[in-house]
């Protein structure tokens, strides 16, 4: 298969992540505290996982989602697949992504350059209803 750019097997392994979510329409911070990992399903499957607690005004909620990281079925490169395997977006760190979704549109970006222990996905939303920056560190557990 040829594969251009970087491929998602450099995050293989157990994550701490940090998101804080920025609410450009109320103007109200929040902030999700997890853990997530990416584990090898097959050569051509990636399983990406993360859970945490999600604090914000009001109280606090636990939330878990699970993404896949699959190789294009166009032979070259990879995807993003939602849980169910829909298309999220392709795998394309370093540039920016979108994703529309209804009336939403989600641009992203995934920074790779501070692996191997560290990471950063932007994520700006906007539509009719929101208008949201989410900014994720992903981060190495400390060795034991």
């Amino acid at each position: 298969m040829n594969e251009p750019g970087p491929t998602p097997h450099r995050l293989l392994g157990d994550w701490h992540f940090e998101r804080v979510v920025e609410d450009r329409r109320s103007g109200q911070r929040s902030e999700v505290r997890g853990t997530g990992s990416v584990a090898r399903e097959s050569a051509t499957l990636l399983r990406w996982e993360e859970s945490g607690t999600w604090s914000r005004a009001g109280g606090s909620s636990t939330v878990a989602r699970t993404h896949l990281l699959a190789a294009a079925t166009s032979g070259t490169g990879w995807e993003v697949l939602f849980d169910d395997e829909r298309l999220f977006h392709p795998w394309a760190p370093g540039t920016e992504v979108v994703h529309l979704c209804g009336e939403d549109t989600y641009r992203g970006h995934y920074d790779l350059d501070g692996l191997p222990g560290r990471w950063v996905t932007r994520w700006h939303c906007t539509g009719p209803a929101k208008d949201y920056l989410l900014t994720t560190t992903w981060t190495r557990p400390a060795p034991h």
